[in-house]
């Protein structure tokens, strides 16, 4: 965590150095739409495939939560003892 902190400050830094030589009145608002459809071109493969791989190949979590609904849901709520805890029955 203290490393992602100083990682971030030194890129700010570095940032702040370069951006004294930029002309920053060529920053407008096409520029803006440009670099944020760049991101979502950069971002929405790995989203998908991160969608995907969940649908296809759940970790143990995912696939015990699931059943959890199903059985839950077939017996009209999630089924509590006294003491308030969740109890799966797993076959």
């Amino acid at each position: 965590m203290i490393i992602s902190i100083i990682i971030s400050l030194i890129v700010y830094l570095l940032t702040y150095i370069f951006l004294v030589n930029v002309d920053l009145s060529k920053i407008n608002s096409m520029f803006a739409l440009k670099i944020i459809a760049l991101s979502l071109i950069a971002w929405v493969p790995v989203w998908l495939f991160s969608i995907i791989k969940d649908h296809v190949d759940p970790s143990d979590h995912e696939i015990i939560m699931r059943m959890a609904r199903r059985r839950s849901s077939a017996a009209g709520g999630i089924a509590t003892s006294n003491d308030g805890k969740l109890h799966l029955n797993i076959d």
